[in-house]
């Protein structure tokens, strides 16, 4: 049986794994001691390390992977490394990853922009060299004009990555992504994009190198430090249509096998297409959910050389959250500290795809993720109420984490907002287990008074006040 080496862990990891047998394969990754990440209890093999550097190391990836056939890197900084991709190939090993012009297409974000004006598509406003001094930047501040945005030019993860909104701001912002370009993608090429607000919508786009599949985009409603916390399939009929054709247009050149990311942003009626990621998206399970089907699957068979056989139809509405271990009110600080419990509820419309194990200690050298959410319905409106009600209902002990922005984005207020509610329903609560035998939503059942259940809160808070 043939055998796929994965590159990364945590949910990623541990959907491939599980994915990849589904397709036939056996399945080899790579454990860090002490990591516990839920994929090391699933893969028929490990590799394992004492150093979390070699999951950013091409070379010590491809080493680990000897005697597989195939390599898979997930998403994040490995899905988009050309450098992986090269060393997986002198190795005879096949990586899951766009051909490599796909990839450079992607990762050179002057060259994808050169190629939406020559294609004459919509492109916002960009200085046509990288940049390199501060004089140079200050020649591409006065052509693009402010407020505008910093990248690496073959950056990626959201990493070196600065919104400028004035003069004052520039060049201390510069050199701050220009050395963090330097030191994750050893390139100092910096580019400058004009920056605009509006909602980002992405598009996953699955290939058999035959045809084309256009999915169902998403939209974002949270991002931190550049990457999604928070998206929904919340986009209109006409803007996916805008979206599929100008998806087309932008993938027409170009073949490839596997899967990759477009990212728009939707601006004032027009909607500009920002960059093409040569990966697996982020939030792939809320497309997964949607779709009810399984994209990552549906991408190893296309590698595997089978021809892809998927509705691209939306099924479901749904959104999708990563809740971390983090102290939102110490700007959403990590907190790789100690996981006593997580209680998932055991709701009929929620996906829950768990990180790592439990009980568990947090390493300091890996994200914090706990898990991975959606809330799956029939509306946008349901699933916005479900996802409300999910992360009301998620119980995580130990550590403090990020439940009460992702809920205060849905809710459209404000962090301080929400925390100031929760303080409020808490005493209800109290009331409520004090005097539960006393009052009822009707004349035969107890109100059922909960914590963590946001809704019977709310009943009880104006029942109550009613009956004062």
């Amino acid at each position: 049986m043939e055998k796929v080496f994965v590159a990364n862990r945590g949910e990623i990891a541990t959907s491939i794994i599980r994915s990849a047998k589904k397709a036939g394969l056996k399945t080899k990754a790579l454990w860090v001691k002490g990591d516990p990440s839920f994929h090391r209890q699933i893969a028929d093999e490990l590799v394992i390390t004492e150093s979390a550097n070699v999951l950013l190391n091409a070379k010590a990836i491809v080493e680990a992977a000897d005697g597989c056939n195939y390599l898979h890197p997930g998403y994040g900084f490995l899905g988009e490394s050309h450098l992986l991709y090269y060393e997986a190939k002198l190795r005879g090993i096949t990586p899951f990853m766009p051909d490599e012009n796909v990839i450079l297409f992607g990762l050179n974000k002057l060259l994808f922009w050169k190629e939406l004006e020559r294609q004459k598509l919509p492109v916002l406003p960009f200085f046509e060299k990288v940049v390199r001094s501060t004089t140079e930047l200050k020649e591409a501040a006065n052509i693009v004009g402010f407020p505008l945005v910093l990248k690496s030019n073959i950056g990626c993860g959201g990493k070196a990555i600065a919104i400028v909104e004035n003069e004052e701001q520039l060049y201390e912002k510069f050199l701050t992504v220009q050395r963090t370009s330097t030191i994750l993608f050893d390139s100092g090429d910096i580019v400058v994009q004009k920056f605009a607000k509006g909602d980002v919508i992405s598009v996953a786009v699955l290939s058999d190198g035959n045809d084309l599949f256009i999915l169902p985009p998403t939209k974002s409603i949270l991002f931190r430090k550049f990457q999604k916390l928070a998206t929904s399939t919340e986009v209109s009929s006409s803007v996916a249509r805008k979206v599929e054709k100008l998806t087309r247009s932008i993938l027409a050149n170009h073949r490839f096998k596997g899967i990759v990311e477009i990212e728009f942003i939707e601006s004032e009626g027009e909607l500009y297409p920002i960059e093409l990621n040569p990966r697996l998206p982020s939030d792939y399970h809320i497309i997964n959910a949607a779709l009810q089907d399984d994209i990552v699957f549906w991408a190893i068979k296309a590698h595997l050389g089978e021809k892809v056989k998927i509705n691209t139809r939306k099924e479901k509405e749904c959104v999708w959250f990563k809740v971390y271990a983090e102290d939102v009110l110490n700007n959403n600080q990590p907190v790789p500290d100690f996981i006593e419990k997580v209680v998932v509820p055991h709701f009929r419309n929620l996906r829950w795809y768990p990180s790592v194990t439990y009980p568990s200690k947090l390493p300091i050298s890996f994200e914090a993720l706990i898990g991975v959410a959606v809330a799956v319905e029939d509306t946008m409106e349901a699933a916005k109420d479900s996802a409300i009600q999910i992360l009301s209902e998620i119980i995580v002990t130990g550590v403090p984490t990020n439940k009460t922005l992702i809920k205060a984005a849905l809710m459209n207020k404000s962090l301080e907002e929400v925390i100031s509610e929760i303080e409020e329903l808490e005493i209800y609560a109290a009331i409520g287990s004090a005097l539960h035998d006393y009052f009822s939503i009707n004349a035969t059942k107890p109100i059922n008074v909960s914590r963590t259940n946001w809704k019977d809160l709310n009943k009880f808070k104006a029942m109550f006040i009613s009956r004062i």
